[in-house]
């Protein structure tokens, strides 16, 4: 294992057995831009310039383990979710009509 080409897929196996040497000539070897992308365009760039639109669409909230070991998708969750609100709905109007 002497010269490494960078396009060489590597089992797991062979990445294991590696020493930090030889991943650093492995990651290091041939870290040149392509010619094809234009280096001035890649450095103006402003980080996360639109993360403020993309948060916007979404909405994730994560599970506490206990709580997503209950659930095998997110279909389930969120039917679990539309029922725990209409129970809510409903014993909100129950109250509402016992005056």
């Amino acid at each position: 294992m002497t010269a490494w080409n960078l396009n060489r897929i590597l089992t797991a196996q062979q990445v294991i057995s590696l020493n930090t040497t030889q991943m650093t000539d492995i990651t290091t070897s041939n870290d040149e831009l392509r010619p094809e992308y234009d280096e001035t365009v890649l450095k103006s760039g402003i980080r996360g310039k639109y993360a403020g639109q993309y948060a916007v669409g979404t909405n994730i909230v994560r599970l506490a383990p206990d709580v997503a070991a209950a659930f095998p998708n997110e279909e389930t969750v969120n039917e679990a979710l539309r029922f725990a609100l209409k129970v809510m709905d409903e014993a909100k109007q129950l109250a509402c009509h016992c005056d």
